[in-house]
Protein backbone atom coordinates (compact mmCIF):
# COMPACT_ATOMS: atom_id res chain seq x y z
CA UNK A 1 0.00 0.00 0.00
CA UNK A 2 1.13 3.02 -0.99
CA UNK A 3 0.40 6.50 0.54
CA UNK A 4 0.80 10.15 -0.57
CA UNK A 5 0.26 13.19 0.89
CA UNK A 6 -0.79 15.97 -1.05
CA UNK A 7 -0.91 19.55 0.80
CA UNK A 8 -3.75 21.02 -1.67
CA UNK A 9 -7.58 21.48 -1.28
CA UNK A 10 -7.79 21.62 -5.32
CA UNK A 11 -6.63 18.39 -5.61
CA UNK A 12 -9.22 16.76 -2.65
CA UNK A 13 -12.30 18.94 -3.13
CA UNK A 14 -13.89 18.58 0.33
CA UNK A 15 -14.51 22.50 1.68
CA UNK A 16 -11.97 23.24 4.55
CA UNK A 17 -9.11 20.16 3.29
CA UNK A 18 -5.67 21.49 4.05
CA UNK A 19 -4.16 18.51 3.13
CA UNK A 20 -5.53 15.27 1.97
CA UNK A 21 -4.19 11.35 2.10
CA UNK A 22 -4.12 9.48 -1.04
CA UNK A 23 -3.60 5.98 -0.61
CA UNK A 24 -2.99 3.31 -3.98
CA UNK A 25 -3.57 -0.44 -3.09
CA UNK A 26 -4.04 -3.16 -5.82
CA UNK A 27 -2.04 -5.98 -7.26
CA UNK A 28 -1.33 -7.42 -10.53
CA UNK A 29 -0.52 -10.57 -11.92
CA UNK A 30 0.99 -12.50 -14.96
CA UNK A 31 0.79 -16.42 -15.60
CA UNK A 32 1.63 -18.50 -18.47
CA UNK A 33 -0.56 -21.65 -18.99
CA UNK A 34 -0.01 -24.79 -21.25
CA UNK A 35 -3.59 -24.66 -22.13
CA UNK A 36 -4.77 -21.24 -22.26
CA UNK A 37 -1.45 -19.57 -22.51
CA UNK A 38 -0.41 -16.20 -21.82
CA UNK A 39 -2.58 -13.38 -19.65
CA UNK A 40 -2.52 -10.84 -17.55
CA UNK A 41 -4.83 -9.06 -15.18
CA UNK A 42 -4.28 -5.82 -12.64
CA UNK A 43 -6.28 -3.96 -10.71
CA UNK A 44 -5.36 -0.56 -9.07
CA UNK A 45 -7.32 1.52 -6.41
CA UNK A 46 -7.22 5.04 -5.44
CA UNK A 47 -8.54 6.69 -2.18
CA UNK A 48 -8.24 10.14 -1.07
CA UNK A 49 -9.11 10.53 2.73
CA UNK A 50 -9.95 13.49 4.43
CA UNK A 51 -10.38 14.39 8.41
CA UNK A 52 -12.38 16.99 8.57
CA UNK A 53 -13.28 19.72 11.38
CA UNK A 54 -16.53 18.48 12.26
CA UNK A 55 -15.45 15.05 13.28
CA UNK A 56 -16.24 13.56 9.85
CA UNK A 57 -13.66 11.54 7.84
CA UNK A 58 -14.62 11.75 4.02
CA UNK A 59 -13.78 9.21 1.74
CA UNK A 60 -13.30 8.71 -2.08
CA UNK A 61 -12.38 5.50 -4.05
CA UNK A 62 -12.35 4.63 -7.49
CA UNK A 63 -11.13 1.06 -8.56
CA UNK A 64 -9.82 0.29 -12.17
CA UNK A 65 -9.27 -2.92 -13.46
CA UNK A 66 -7.70 -4.68 -16.97
CA UNK A 67 -8.07 -8.39 -17.19
CA UNK A 68 -6.02 -11.11 -19.00
CA UNK A 69 -4.57 -8.32 -21.81
CA UNK A 70 -8.03 -6.21 -22.75
CA UNK A 71 -6.65 -3.40 -24.04
CA UNK A 72 -10.44 -1.66 -22.24
CA UNK A 73 -9.60 -0.90 -18.32
CA UNK A 74 -12.35 -0.63 -16.85
CA UNK A 75 -13.99 1.10 -14.14
CA UNK A 76 -15.57 -1.44 -11.38
CA UNK A 77 -15.71 0.68 -8.92
CA UNK A 78 -16.24 4.14 -6.89
CA UNK A 79 -17.72 5.47 -3.98
CA UNK A 80 -17.86 8.77 -1.55
CA UNK A 81 -18.71 8.04 2.00
CA UNK A 82 -18.94 10.12 5.09
CA UNK A 83 -18.35 8.47 8.42
CA UNK A 84 -17.62 9.01 11.86
CA UNK A 85 -17.37 6.95 14.91
CA UNK A 86 -20.96 5.87 15.06
CA UNK A 87 -22.70 6.36 11.71
CA UNK A 88 -21.60 6.38 8.07
CA UNK A 89 -23.23 6.97 4.84
CA UNK A 90 -21.62 5.67 1.71
CA UNK A 91 -22.49 6.89 -2.38
CA UNK A 92 -21.55 4.55 -4.65
CA UNK A 93 -21.52 1.41 -6.76
CA UNK A 94 -20.97 -2.09 -6.10
CA UNK A 95 -21.68 -1.27 -2.56
CA UNK A 96 -23.43 -3.94 0.22
CA UNK A 97 -26.66 -4.54 0.84
CA UNK A 98 -28.25 -3.70 3.98
CA UNK A 99 -29.39 -6.95 4.60
CA UNK A 100 -26.00 -8.56 3.38
CA UNK A 101 -24.43 -6.28 5.91
CA UNK A 102 -26.64 -7.76 8.49
CA UNK A 103 -26.94 -11.19 7.88
CA UNK A 104 -24.19 -11.88 5.22
CA UNK A 105 -25.11 -14.42 2.06
CA UNK A 106 -25.14 -17.81 3.36
CA UNK A 107 -29.11 -17.47 2.61
CA UNK A 108 -29.49 -15.23 -0.82
CA UNK A 109 -31.74 -12.42 0.33
CA UNK A 110 -31.47 -8.55 -1.23
CA UNK A 111 -29.10 -7.05 -3.32
CA UNK A 112 -27.01 -9.50 -1.66
CA UNK A 113 -22.21 -8.59 -1.37
CA UNK A 114 -21.15 -5.20 -4.09
CA UNK A 115 -25.04 -5.70 -5.24
CA UNK A 116 -26.34 -1.79 -4.68
CA UNK A 117 -25.60 0.96 -6.85
CA UNK A 118 -26.95 3.95 -4.92
CA UNK A 119 -26.92 4.32 -1.20
CA UNK A 120 -25.51 2.68 1.79
CA UNK A 121 -25.87 3.83 5.72
CA UNK A 122 -25.22 2.55 9.10
CA UNK A 123 -25.47 4.21 12.34
CA UNK A 124 -24.17 2.39 15.59
CA UNK A 125 -26.07 2.46 19.32
CA UNK A 126 -23.83 0.79 21.97
CA UNK A 127 -23.08 -2.95 20.56
CA UNK A 128 -26.37 -2.30 17.84
CA UNK A 129 -25.56 -1.06 14.42
CA UNK A 130 -28.55 -0.20 12.05
CA UNK A 131 -28.19 -0.49 8.28
CA UNK A 132 -30.12 0.93 5.43
CA UNK A 133 -29.91 0.74 1.87
CA UNK A 134 -31.19 1.86 -1.42
CA UNK A 135 -30.64 1.47 -5.14
CA UNK A 136 -30.51 4.85 -6.80
CA UNK A 137 -29.68 4.79 -10.80
CA UNK A 138 -27.75 8.30 -12.49
CA UNK A 139 -30.68 10.53 -13.11
CA UNK A 140 -33.19 9.03 -11.10
CA UNK A 141 -35.76 11.05 -8.92
CA UNK A 142 -37.89 8.86 -7.91
CA UNK A 143 -37.52 6.11 -4.96
CA UNK A 144 -39.49 2.82 -4.97
CA UNK A 145 -39.90 2.29 -1.29
CA UNK A 146 -39.87 -1.99 -1.86
CA UNK A 147 -36.02 -1.09 -2.98
CA UNK A 148 -34.86 -0.02 0.31
CA UNK A 149 -33.19 -2.61 2.45
CA UNK A 150 -32.83 -2.90 6.49
CA UNK A 151 -30.79 -5.00 8.67
CA UNK A 152 -29.84 -4.70 11.90
CA UNK A 153 -26.78 -6.60 14.04
CA UNK A 154 -26.63 -6.66 17.95
CA UNK A 155 -25.00 -8.65 20.72
CA UNK A 156 -27.15 -10.32 23.27
CA UNK A 157 -26.02 -12.73 25.51
CA UNK A 158 -22.41 -13.36 24.03
CA UNK A 159 -23.99 -13.88 20.92
CA UNK A 160 -24.00 -11.87 17.70
CA UNK A 161 -27.55 -11.31 16.26
CA UNK A 162 -28.51 -10.31 12.74
CA UNK A 163 -31.89 -9.24 11.19
CA UNK A 164 -32.36 -8.55 7.32
CA UNK A 165 -35.52 -7.31 5.70
CA UNK A 166 -35.83 -6.86 1.49
CA UNK A 167 -38.48 -6.97 -1.20
CA UNK A 168 -37.69 -8.45 -4.26
CA UNK A 169 -40.50 -7.04 -5.76
CA UNK A 170 -43.30 -9.88 -4.78
CA UNK A 171 -42.32 -10.73 -1.91
CA UNK A 172 -41.04 -9.44 1.57
CA UNK A 173 -37.77 -11.63 2.91
CA UNK A 174 -36.55 -11.70 5.91
CA UNK A 175 -33.80 -13.47 6.99
CA UNK A 176 -32.45 -13.99 11.11
CA UNK A 177 -28.55 -14.88 11.93
CA UNK A 178 -27.13 -15.45 14.86
CA UNK A 179 -23.29 -16.74 16.02
CA UNK A 180 -21.86 -18.32 19.10
CA UNK A 181 -20.24 -20.72 20.99
CA UNK A 182 -21.76 -23.02 23.11
CA UNK A 183 -19.66 -25.50 25.25
CA UNK A 184 -16.49 -25.04 22.80
CA UNK A 185 -18.56 -25.54 19.59
CA UNK A 186 -18.79 -22.21 17.28
CA UNK A 187 -22.17 -22.08 15.46
CA UNK A 188 -23.97 -20.44 13.10
CA UNK A 189 -27.71 -20.30 12.34
CA UNK A 190 -29.54 -18.84 9.99
CA UNK A 191 -33.00 -18.91 8.51
CA UNK A 192 -35.98 -17.28 7.05
CA UNK A 193 -38.78 -16.49 4.54
CA UNK A 194 -36.75 -15.36 0.90
CA UNK A 195 -38.78 -15.80 -2.16
CA UNK A 196 -41.63 -16.78 -0.74
CA UNK A 197 -39.72 -20.05 0.43
CA UNK A 198 -38.84 -21.05 4.09
CA UNK A 199 -34.69 -21.69 4.32
CA UNK A 200 -32.29 -22.44 6.69
CA UNK A 201 -28.47 -23.18 6.91
CA UNK A 202 -26.76 -24.20 9.99
CA UNK A 203 -22.52 -24.38 10.24
CA UNK A 204 -20.73 -25.71 13.29
CA UNK A 205 -17.67 -26.36 14.19
CA UNK A 206 -15.09 -28.04 17.14
CA UNK A 207 -11.51 -27.23 17.48
CA UNK A 208 -9.82 -30.11 19.37
CA UNK A 209 -5.84 -29.32 19.59
CA UNK A 210 -4.83 -28.96 15.89
CA UNK A 211 -7.85 -30.67 14.68
CA UNK A 212 -10.66 -28.60 13.73
CA UNK A 213 -13.96 -31.02 12.62
CA UNK A 214 -16.75 -28.77 10.74
CA UNK A 215 -20.06 -29.57 9.46
CA UNK A 216 -22.84 -27.56 7.53
CA UNK A 217 -26.47 -28.33 6.34
CA UNK A 218 -29.26 -26.28 4.93
CA UNK A 219 -32.51 -26.43 4.24
CA UNK A 220 -32.11 -27.56 0.59
CA UNK A 221 -31.06 -30.87 2.52
CA UNK A 222 -27.27 -29.96 1.37
CA UNK A 223 -24.47 -30.79 4.08
CA UNK A 224 -20.64 -31.46 3.96
CA UNK A 225 -18.33 -32.64 7.06
CA UNK A 226 -14.60 -31.62 6.92
CA UNK A 227 -11.72 -32.17 9.55
CA UNK A 228 -8.47 -29.94 8.96
CA UNK A 229 -5.32 -29.79 10.82
CA UNK A 230 -2.81 -27.35 11.13
CA UNK A 231 0.33 -28.27 13.09
CA UNK A 232 3.69 -26.22 12.73
CA UNK A 233 4.69 -26.15 9.38
CA UNK A 234 1.99 -28.70 8.01
CA UNK A 235 -2.03 -28.29 7.49
CA UNK A 236 -4.23 -30.91 5.92
CA UNK A 237 -7.65 -30.36 4.86
CA UNK A 238 -10.12 -33.02 4.20
CA UNK A 239 -13.98 -32.81 3.19
CA UNK A 240 -17.38 -34.99 2.15
CA UNK A 241 -20.84 -33.19 1.00
CA UNK A 242 -24.31 -34.77 -0.06
CA UNK A 243 -23.17 -34.61 -3.63
CA UNK A 244 -20.60 -37.54 -2.98
CA UNK A 245 -17.93 -34.65 -3.50
CA UNK A 246 -14.88 -35.11 -1.44
CA UNK A 247 -11.61 -33.40 -1.24
CA UNK A 248 -8.28 -34.10 0.81
CA UNK A 249 -5.68 -31.21 0.11
CA UNK A 250 -2.15 -30.11 2.44
CA UNK A 251 0.17 -27.50 2.70
CA UNK A 252 3.79 -27.51 3.76
CA UNK A 253 5.90 -24.37 5.01
CA UNK A 254 9.48 -25.58 3.97
CA UNK A 255 10.94 -22.14 5.21
CA UNK A 256 12.45 -19.18 3.71
CA UNK A 257 9.43 -17.96 1.80
CA UNK A 258 8.73 -21.25 0.03
CA UNK A 259 5.14 -23.09 0.44
CA UNK A 260 4.29 -26.52 -0.87
CA UNK A 261 0.87 -27.61 -2.38
CA UNK A 262 -1.05 -30.71 -3.21
CA UNK A 263 -4.21 -32.37 -3.37
CA UNK A 264 -7.08 -34.46 -4.21
CA UNK A 265 -10.27 -32.65 -5.26
CA UNK A 266 -13.50 -33.15 -7.07
CA UNK A 267 -13.89 -37.06 -5.46
CA UNK A 268 -11.01 -37.84 -7.04
CA UNK A 269 -11.32 -36.67 -10.68
CA UNK A 270 -8.95 -33.68 -10.50
CA UNK A 271 -5.46 -33.99 -8.42
CA UNK A 272 -2.80 -31.09 -8.16
CA UNK A 273 0.63 -30.26 -6.80
CA UNK A 274 2.16 -26.45 -6.74
CA UNK A 275 4.35 -24.10 -4.70
CA UNK A 276 4.70 -20.38 -4.27
CA UNK A 277 7.72 -18.18 -3.08
CA UNK A 278 7.41 -15.38 -1.60
CA UNK A 279 9.82 -12.67 -3.26
CA UNK A 280 9.30 -9.96 -0.39
CA UNK A 281 7.46 -7.03 -0.80
CA UNK A 282 4.53 -8.07 -2.01
CA UNK A 283 5.74 -9.96 -4.76
CA UNK A 284 5.31 -13.91 -4.97
CA UNK A 285 6.76 -16.47 -7.90
CA UNK A 286 3.64 -19.62 -7.93
CA UNK A 287 3.77 -22.58 -10.20
CA UNK A 288 1.27 -25.71 -10.51
CA UNK A 289 0.47 -28.67 -12.43
CA UNK A 290 -3.22 -29.86 -12.65
CA UNK A 291 -4.89 -33.21 -13.98
CA UNK A 292 -8.52 -32.27 -14.80
CA UNK A 293 -10.72 -34.90 -14.97
CA UNK A 294 -14.02 -33.22 -15.96
CA UNK A 295 -13.98 -30.45 -18.21
CA UNK A 296 -11.01 -28.75 -19.29
CA UNK A 297 -10.71 -25.21 -18.13
CA UNK A 298 -8.47 -22.31 -17.70
CA UNK A 299 -11.05 -20.38 -15.09
CA UNK A 300 -8.39 -21.01 -12.05
CA UNK A 301 -10.71 -22.83 -9.83
CA UNK A 302 -9.61 -25.85 -8.87
CA UNK A 303 -8.52 -26.56 -5.28
CA UNK A 304 -7.82 -23.93 -2.52
CA UNK A 305 -5.50 -21.87 -4.40
CA UNK A 306 -8.19 -22.31 -7.57
CA UNK A 307 -5.96 -23.14 -9.41
CA UNK A 308 -5.86 -23.82 -13.51
CA UNK A 309 -5.63 -27.27 -15.35
CA UNK A 310 -2.76 -27.69 -16.97
CA UNK A 311 1.29 -26.37 -16.20
CA UNK A 312 1.38 -22.73 -14.54
CA UNK A 313 3.59 -20.39 -14.10
CA UNK A 314 3.17 -17.23 -12.52
CA UNK A 315 4.25 -13.55 -10.97
CA UNK A 316 1.70 -11.94 -8.44
CA UNK A 317 2.40 -8.70 -7.00
CA UNK A 318 0.16 -7.12 -4.33
CA UNK A 319 0.74 -3.34 -2.94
Amino acid sequence: MKRILLASASVFAFAGAAAAEVTFSGEANAELNGLTGFSTDAEITAALTQELNNGLTATAEVTFAADEGDDADELSYGSISLTSDTAGITFGTGIHGAAFSAVSDTIGIGDGDEGVDGVNGYVMFGETTVFLSLPINEGQTDVDSNDIELGVTSVLGGWTVGLGYANDGTNSDVVVKGSGSVAGLDLTVAAGQVGGDTAWDVAASYPVGPVTLGATIDSGEAWEVSVGYAEGAVAVDAAFDSDEDWSLEASYDMGNGLVAYAGIVDAGNDYYVGGAYDLGGGASFYASYVEDGGTLNGDNEIGANDYAAGTTVGLSFEF
